[in-house]
Parts: C-alpha cells; sequence; structure tokens
C-alpha cells in the first residue's frame, strides 16, 4: 500500500517533523520554567530526528553510524521522552529506568551481532521493534498512571492510549517480519517498514500537543487552587468558603441536617508576631492548619477567615459531636509544637467557638455571628477553651465553657 513512498524521503520527514516539533517543546519549555519533564520531551524529539538523519545514509555512511548508532540514539530518544513524560506528572521512575539500561544494552550487542558477525537485516528490525514496542507500553503506562499532583485529565489518558497503539503496531511489525523473506537492504523495506516512521511522524505530533494539552491542564489546576486556596497555609480562603457555605447550607435545610461551625483564634499571636517575628507566625500558622485538617473529616471545610482566624464547617453534624471535635482539636493544637528556623521550639493555644444551624431556616450570617459571640466568650472565659451558642436566644448552663487550660 505505501511501496510507493520512498524509505529515504520518509525518513527526511521524519527528521524534520522531530526537529521542528522538538524546538517546539524546547520553547514551550523555557517559557514554562515551572514545569519538569518537558524539556526532556523536546530532547527526545530531537534525538529521534537525529537518529532518521543517520538512518538516512544508509549506503552513504559507515555502519556503526547508518546502522548501530541510529537505532541506539533512536531507542534512547524514546527513553528520554518516557522520562520527560513521568517528571511532567510527578511520577517517580525506579525499576523503569534499570529495564531501559538492559533495553539499550541489549540493542547495542544485537544490533552489533547481526550487522557484523551475522548479517540479517530481519533480525535487526524484530529486535529493534520489539524494544520500541516494549518502550513505548512503558510510555503509555506512565501517561495512564495517577501522579501526585492528583490531576488526572483527558490529555493524558488519550494520549496513553495512542502510544498502546503505537505499541501494537511495532509488536505487529516484528511477527511480520519473523515471516517475511530475508530484506537485503531496510531502505528497499516494504509498506509495513514505511508505516513504521509514520506512526513515529504520529507519535511526535501526539506528543506535541499532549505535552500542551496537559501543561495547560496543570496550569489551570493550578489559577483554580490560587483563586480558592490561602497562598501560606494552603486551606480554603473566605472567597472559596462563602461558595461551599451556599451549598452546604442549602443542602442542610433541604434534608433537615444540623450544618455546624467552628470558629477558632490563635491565642495571643500578636504577642507572638512581636517577640518572634512574621516569619514564626507563618510557621504557626502552617502548622496550626495541618493540625485543623489532619483531624477533621474529608468532607469537612477547614478555611482562613483571617489573619489567625479560621473557620471549621461540619455537615451533619450535631452540637454534641461538634463540642468532641473541637475539644480534640483544642488538645492537639495546644501539644503541638512548632520548629522555627532559628531551631526554637514554640506552642500556643487557640480558643473555640462552636454553634450549628440545628437545620432551622436561618441565613448564614446569622450562624456566623453566633459561632463569633462563642469565640469571643471563650477569649473572655480566659483562652484555651472551647464555648458552645446554641440558636436559641435563651442561654443554658451546658453552653458554658467545656474545658479551660491555663492562660498563654
Amino acid at each position: 500500500m505505501l511501496d510507493f513512498l520512498d524509505m529515504r524521503t520518509l525518513l527526511v520527514n521524519t527528521l524534520l517533523i522531530c526537529l521542528l516539533f522538538g524546538m517546539l517543546v524546547i520553547a514551550y519549555a523555557i517559557k514554562h520554567k515551572n514545569f519538569k519533564g518537558i524539556v526532556d520531551i523536546g530532547l527526545g524529539h530531537l534525538l529521534i530526528a537525529m537518529g532518521s538523519f543517520l538512518l538516512s545514509l544508509r549506503d552513504y555512511a559507515p555502519d556503526y553510524l547508518s546502522i548501530l548508532l541510529a537505532n541506539l540514539i533512536f531507542l534512547y530518544g524514546l527513553i528520554r521522552t518516557h522520562r520527560g513524560f513521568a517528571a511532567l506528572k510527578g511520577i517517580t521512575l525506579q525499576r523503569e529506568k534499570y529495564f531501559e539500561m538492559a533495553m539499550l544494552a541489549t540493542a547495542a550487542i544485537s544490533c552489533v551481532y547481526y550487522t557484523y558477525a551475522n548479517a540479517n537485516v530481519n533480525m535487526r528490525i524484530i529486535v529493534f521493534s520489539t524494544l520500541f514496542s516494549a518502550e513505548l507500553a512503558l510510555i503509555a503506562r506512565t501517561l495512564l498512571l495517577t501522579s501526585t499532583s492528583h490531576v488526572v485529565h483527558v490529555a493524558s489518558r488519550m494520549l496513553g492510549a495512542s502510544y498502546i497503539l503505537f505499541s501494537m503496531f511495532f509488536l505487529v511489525r516484528a511477527a511480520t517480519t519473523l515471516n517475511e523473506i530475508p530484506l537485503a537492504n531496510f531502505l528497499t523495506a516494504g509498506s509495513m517498514h514505511s508505516s513504521a516512521l509514520l506512526v513515529i511522524q504520529l507519535s511526535i505530533l501526539c506528543s506535541t500537543f499532549g505535552v500542551v494539552w496537559i501543561a495547560t491542564t496543570f496550569l489551570e489546576h493550578d489559577l483554580r487552587d490560587q483563586a480558592t486556596h490561602d497562598p501560606l497555609t494552603q486551606v480554603y480562603n473566605r472567597r472559596a468558603l462563602n461558595d461551599i457555605v451556599s451549598s452546604e447550607h442549602s443542602r442542610s435545610m433541604r434534608s433537615e441536617h444540623p450544618l455546624s461551625v467552628i470558629m477558632v483564634d490563635i491565642d495571643q499571636f500578636k504577642k507572638l508576631n512581636d517577640q518572634h517575628g512574621h516569619l514564626a507566625g507563618d510557621i504557626v500558622l502552617k502548622d496550626f492548619a495541618n493540625v485543623l485538617c489532619r483531624n477533621t473529616r474529608g468532607h469537612d471545610t477547614v478555611a482562613r477567615f483571617g489573619g489567625e482566624e479560621f473557620i471549621v464547617l461540619l455537615p451533619d453534624t450535631d452540637l454534641e459531636q461538634v463540642k468532641l471535635v473541637a475539644e480534640k482539636l483544642r488538645t492537639e493544637i495546644a501539644n503541638h509544637e512548632s520548629y522555627l528556623v532559628d531551631d526554637q521550639i514554640i506552642s500556643v493555644t487557640a480558643s473555640f467557638g462552636i454553634t450549628s444551624s440545628q437545620a432551622e431556616d436561618e441565613p448564614w450570617q446569622s450562624i456566623l455571628e453566633r459561632a463569633d459571640q462563642a469565640l469571643y466568650a471563650a477569649k473572655r472565659e480566659g483562652r484555651n477553651c472551647v464555648v458552645t451558642k446554641r440558636p436559641s436566644v435563651i442561654s443554658h448552663p451546658q453552653d458554658a465553657k467545656v474545658s479551660t487550660q491555663a492562660n498563654v
């Protein structure tokens, strides 16, 4: 079907495509320096371009250049591409690296043997097609794995699926060559081998557009994080809290399940800043937010409300339950130690005000004001304690301070 395509022409086309898109990928990496791995993908394209160039010199250059070095560079280009995708997705390659080194060694030994000791074009094609298939399968696996960034995007899945097809093609090519009549020269091979170069060109195009797509997804994810998360503590900011509250409060009223709120404030934080500096204050804030996140449920919401004040939103949680949660948080915070940059150890306490909607048709602002009143009551009671304020106007004796520790 593709016999009319000259193999040397296809190699030159592959060279130009790899060169062009390799430079584009590297230029993209220079512009977006925060992404790891994109440079490696671009270098992988350029290595394949070099391998294509050397292969096109068959009959004009020595065998060690046009066969041995050309095929090894081609394979290493795929390996470099694999490592680039792994770095881009935040995946650490361990055993794969040793496997790829073994592949390179196998390729070198086989190429030398079937070029000098027992010249056999078919066996060279079979060996390298099998190795290419294995490497393409590794790339597909890496693309389909869940990354540490937790951003799983359709681009990565589609690109992974494409690489599976590329891998299967080279496996079929190896199997077909087993039963093929002996070839005198790779450049005069049939349509299956012409198709191999077209598949390589297609993989370069897919990789380039896939890289841009994946990187764009990461950028969008980062922008969303910046818009919804506090840059210091990495918990939700006030803007995001308003959106979450709108959803949770509506759901609470529809389902008639309570929505509880904890408003917590670090005790004497200004004094801490004055004594130890704002850098120490930042360390304490980050540690404080981490303690809150570690000791709440996955569907609870922790948000920085402003300064040293935080809010914890607990859906489907009544006052008795939220008392236990707040007391646990108070204890964990009091026992936590923060390590400053000058090796000083510092600990803080916090005051807690808690309340609940009790599934009443009550505006969120009223619930928030009640939690704020409970917080200030905790401050008046001596800090480092939990105070509950119920929805009713009348105070109850049991709403008093749950526990009090030494004032800090």
